[in-house]
């Protein structure tokens, strides 16, 4: 019995490897919108080579004016306000966006309204800014 408990283990986690693998490519071919997750380290090295064209912070205002601060440059629209706001950011629609949130909830939702909305590379800052400032990074206030 034991044995079929620990395959049975061992089958769950492929799957779900299995899943995280493929999932991606899965969305793209099934039309699916979403953003791609990027770590703290490769969002700052794309900051600093000028390769993000627009920083997007989907905080409350009190989070974005609070004592985390926001990442510097950054463009404050809530996620709850982003799919009616879009037109503030349409310019960028073919440029690279970093979005983020505090710690990567807000921002994957506000990722999937980008894409689907016909933004084309978008890119999700994983962790959100606890990550970023986890890395010691600096944030504007």
């Amino acid at each position: 019995m034991k044995s079929c408990i620990k395959l049975s283990r061992r089958n769950v986690l492929v799957a779900l490897f299995a899943a995280a693998v493929w999932a991606p490519g899965f969305l793209a071919e099934a039309g699916g919108a979403y953003a791609k997750p990027v770590t703290p380290v490769k969002a700052k090295s794309l900051i600093d080579n000028g390769a993000v064209d627009l920083t997007l912070d989907v905080r409350t205002p009190a989070e974005f004016n609070g004592s985390t601060g926001h990442l510097k440059g950054a463009k404050l629209i809530p996620v709850q306000q982003l799919a009616d706001r879009l037109d503030e950011i349409a310019q960028f629609k073919d440029k690279t966006i970093l979005v983020y949130c505090h710690s990567g909830v807000r921002s994957m939702r506000a990722g999937k309204i980008l894409a689907a909305s016909g933004f084309k590379v978008v890119l999700d800052l994983s962790g959100g800014i606890v990550g970023w400032i986890g890395k010691g990074y600096e944030t504007e206030k």
